[in-house]
């Protein structure tokens, strides 16, 4: 009489050059970054409609793992079993290949006015605008206005500081996993305003 041995499923692996892949070939290069649906869809050009679904089987297979914010903010990072995926795709180590960009002529370079920081207001009540599509850093001058911020606050400054307050924040939040900040623009707002949310 013979008997068959019931052989386990091979271990699920994305497929190349799908979001999923990506996702994680992304968390191998950056174990410590976390990214939202949003910079996810930004990231690898994807539907934000279809992230969730593009990802479940990597987070069911604990490729990736996501918490989510007091502000219903789902949060992706790299899960327990990523490391598995080198066995098969050692190549997933490495980070994707950097965009070239047309090099245009340099003029001179507009010098931002003075960002008093002290008469910025922390408050709540403004909505979080969704996103829009389009190394390490050290502490800032921003750091300590950002740490005034408790989940669901923010502040308001003129929109002519979001590229300055985007590179503070992502610093800070390497530095402080335990706070996700984003920079939005308020984009129907008539004095061009843009801000800083605490969503977590």
């Amino acid at each position: 009489m013979s008997t068959t041995t019931a052989t386990a499923p091979p271990p699920y692996m994305p497929h190349p050059g799908g979001v999923a892949y990506a996702t994680c070939a992304f968390f191998l290069a950056n174990p410590e970054e976390a990214l939202t649906i949003e910079d996810v869809a930004e990231k690898f050009k994807a539907s934000k409609s279809s992230i969730s679904g593009s990802l479940a089987n990597a987070v069911q297979a604990g490729l990736l793992t996501y918490t989510v914010g007091p502000l219903g903010v789902r949060l992706y990072e790299a899960g327990p079993a990523l490391s598995t995926m080198l066995e098969s795709h050692p190549a997933a180590r490495q980070a994707p290949p950097p965009r070239v960009t047309p090099q245009k002529a340099k003029g001179p370079r507009r010098k931002l006015p003075h960002l008093d920081l002290s008469t910025v207001v922390i408050g709540s009540g403004t909505p979080c605008p969704p996103a829009r599509r389009g190394g390490r850093l050290t502490g800032s001058r921003y750091d300590e206005t950002l740490a005034q911020l408790d989940v669901g606050q923010h502040f308001l400054v003129d929109g002519m500081h979001k590229g300055a307050l985007a590179k503070a924040v992502t610093a800070y939040r390497r530095r402080n996993a335990d706070r996700t900040l984003v920079v939005r623009r308020l984009h129907d707002d008539p004095a061009g305003r843009c801000g800083v949310w605490r969503i977590a």
